[in-house]
């Protein structure tokens, strides 16, 4: 059994809740994206919280560099050797991403937790932010 204290720590980085929780969304969307009466800002807003799911895990360090939830996974694990099994994996983050994004589009290194670019990721952070001041600014 795993303690509480253990998943607690790994829930932020592990590929088996990344792949449920994006899943998920991607689901929920597809049913009202079927449903001709849908609402707009129910899309809006199982939008947002998808996004906020691909981005959980990923984390600015400084310049250019990010800190994607695979390496994180692996390394709260103490077991980032087995990063090296992936075919994209380098030390430096940059080059990760380079090598990723050959092999991989963003919908699938988001699903994964694979290196994303810095410009991918303040996109879709600013995407969420705008969607956020849209559904929830106080307009009294």
């Amino acid at each position: 059994m795993v303690s509480t204290n253990l998943y607690n720590n790994f829930y932020e980085f592990s590929p088996f809740e990344r792949l449920a929780e994006i899943k998920t969304y991607k689901n929920i969307i597809l049913v009202f994206q079927e449903n001709r009466k849908k609402s707009q800002k129910i899309m809006e807003l199982l939008s947002l919280e998808k996004i906020k799911r691909e981005l959980r895990g990923y984390h600015y360090l400084g310049g250019n560099s990010l800190e994607y939830p695979i390496k994180s996974f692996y390394s709260i694990g103490e077991k980032p050797f087995l990063l090296e099994t992936f075919k994209w994996f380098d030390k430096n983050n940059i080059e990760a991403y380079q090598n990723s994004s050959v092999l991989f589009d963003l919908s699938d290194r988001f699903l994964y937790g694979f290196p994303i670019d810095i410009n991918e990721f303040r996109k879709n952070s600013e995407n969420a932010i705008t969607i956020h001041n849209k559904n929830f600014t106080n307009k009294i």
